[in-house]
């Protein structure tokens, strides 16, 4: 697999990821936020493996 690739996609799925995370944040009431709690879960699923892929912990534990 071409690093370069991995390291794209990680860099794709963080920016979309923060995206989440502040629409979430941003997100004023209980009601309705559900789509953006389940969206930010698959996405923090989608970063740790790549993250796991390339070797890479920045911004986390590893």
């Amino acid at each position: 697999m071409d690093p370069n690739i991995v390291t794209e996609d990680l860099a794709q799925a963080e920016r979309t990821w923060k995206a989440a995370y502040q629409a979430l944040a941003a997100d004023t009431g209980p009601v309705g936020n559900t789509p953006l709690r389940r969206r930010l879960l698959r996405l923090s699923t989608l970063v740790v493996r790549l993250r796991r892929q390339t070797g890479s912990s920045a911004g986390g534990r590893g």
